[in-house]
């Protein structure tokens, strides 16, 4: 057994046509969602955010942060994390899709009465077309409800070759955009 990574993709593009952000500042959307460290279980800033009313239209994070696998690295699962709620505190569906590919997994449904974080797993052994074509659906099950999205990530849990971790030692969280790459460690309390 490899030595177990997580790498935490952001949104780096626009949400697809018909989400609101708040405060409407010129900024695109995804730069008020992209929360840079604010991971689960730790309650991110609620002063901007993305909503949208929406049920059965695909509405989502349309890209994430580029991750390139490294030689020998191989995809594990992919764990979605939004931080949302439901206006009429009605469920909302939340969940992962391949745009390139078509393939979807990970969905769930959650009813949301305050924001809170909910995750939800794709447990399949990703390809790197398919981690580059990762996307994100979140949406309301319901017409006249508000879903607002306060943040969102995806955490890629990876297997590399070599010696695995000692039990109880924290994994390394890569964050990486284009060519820049910065190395952060969270405790294993924050990783589920």
């Amino acid at each position: 057994m490899g030595e177990i990574h997580h790498r935490i993709l952001y949104p780096n593009e626009d949400f697809k046509a018909g989400w609101e952000v708040v405060p409407a500042d010129g900024k695109p959307i995804w730069e008020h969602i992209k929360k840079v460290g604010e991971l689960s279980p730790g309650a991110p800033s609620l002063s901007s955010y993305a909503t949208y009313i929406t049920k059965g239209e695909g509405k989502g994070i349309e890209r994430f942060d580029d991750y390139t696998l490294l030689s020998g690295e191989t995809v594990l699962k992919a764990t979605l994390y939004v931080y949302g709620v439901e206006s009429e505190k009605l469920q909302f569906q939340f969940g992962l899709l391949c745009k390139g590919t078509n393939e979807a997994g990970g969905f769930s449904k959650a009813l949301a009465e305050s924001p809170a974080w909910y995750s939800c797993t794709w447990t399949v052994a990703l390809t790197q077309a398919q981690v580059n074509e990762l996307e994100a659906l979140v949406e309301s099950t319901d017409t006249t409800s508000r879903t607002t999205l306060y943040a969102a990530y995806i955490d890629l849990e990876t297997e590399t070759e070599g010696e695995a971790a000692a039990p109880g030692t924290a994994p390394t969280i890569v964050h990486q955009r284009d060519s820049a790459m910065s190395t952060a460690t969270v405790q294993n309390k924050a990783i589920r």
